[in-house]
C-alpha cells in the first residue's frame, strides 16, 4: 500500500487500514500482519498510530547479478 507524496497527510492512509481491518473482520481472520521495511519511517508511524506494534525485525539483503 502507498499513497502519493502530495496526498499525504489527510488521513488517506489510516482510511486504508480501516477498510482492510473491516474486510479481515467481516471475512472472519483473527489478526492481521503488516510488513514493512524498517527505514520506511512514514509507513512505521502511521501501522503504530493504527494500532500495530513491532513483532519481530528480520533483515533481508537481495543481490543482483548481470
Amino acid at each position: 500500500m502507498s499513497v502519493d507524496s502530495q496526498y499525504r497527510g489527510i488521513g488517506i492512509g489510516r482510511a486504508l487500514i480501516t477498510a482492510a481491518e473491516r474486510w479481515f473482520s467481516i471475512h472472519n481472520y483473527s489478526g492481521i500482519q503488516v510488513i514493512t521495511q524498517g527505514d520506511n519511517t512514514a509507513a512505521c508511524r502511521l501501522y503504530e498510530r493504527c494500532g500495530f506494534s513491532k513483532g519481530n525485525v528480520e533483515y533481508f539483503y537481495h543481490v543482483w547479478k548481470k
